[in-house]
């Protein structure tokens, strides 16, 4: 059993069949009364009562609700999450979190390894290819989310070299050599 108190608020976290479960106790007095809570909401968890939905929001709806106005309030980057998110929303619009799969996150990174660009003022066509650290960043956001399990999966996948040998091509990571 896993009970906290940080502040004067109880905290209480368990694992139930691969799944964890974490929530706070306003109301607690005591550490015995969040004990006894606990084991309440571990017999709701037991019993079917009590059943987290999954998160299966839109994408677009999400990013433009929920994380960027966060980005805006709390980083200083956030002129580069604005421009690098409206890549993934452009992508991704219509599609809903279940229905983003690791395919479709390497399509993804295929599309935008294959597309050229115009560097700057150029008013030629677009001659040069798209830089994979530019694409390592965008996709950065999408790995780093913990909403999103195929990512996790892609991310392990980078790590363990089976992107190189399935597609031919080193995944862009960072100067330390790590994957996002």
């Amino acid at each position: 059993m896993s009970v906290r108190k940080r502040g004067g608020v109880y905290h209480y976290q368990f694992p139930i069949k691969n799944q964890t479960y974490y929530g706070t106790f306003l109301d607690a007095k005591s550490d015995a009364e969040a004990r006894r809570l606990e084991k309440d909401e571990k017999a709701k968890v037991r019993l079917g009562l009590k059943q987290d939905k999954p998160i299966d929001a839109d994408f677009c709806t999400f990013v433009n609700d929920v994380y960027l106005p966060y980005a805006r309030e709390n980083k200083k980057s956030y002129v580069h999450d604005e421009f690098r998110c409206k890549v993934l929303t452009d992508y991704f619009a219509g599609k809903r979190f279940s229905g983003i799969t690791m395919l479709d996150v390497v399509r993804f990174i295929k599309h935008r390894l294959s597309t050229k660009i115009c560097r700057h003022n150029q008013k030629s066509a677009p001659t040069k290819l798209r830089s994979p650290v530019t694409v390592h960043k965008e996709v950065g956001y999408c790995l780093r989310s913990s909403t999103w399990p195929s990512f996790k999966r892609l991310r392990l996948k980078i790590r363990a070299g089976i992107f190189q040998k399935r597609y031919g091509r080193r995944f862009p990571c960072g100067k330390s050599g790590s994957v996002l």
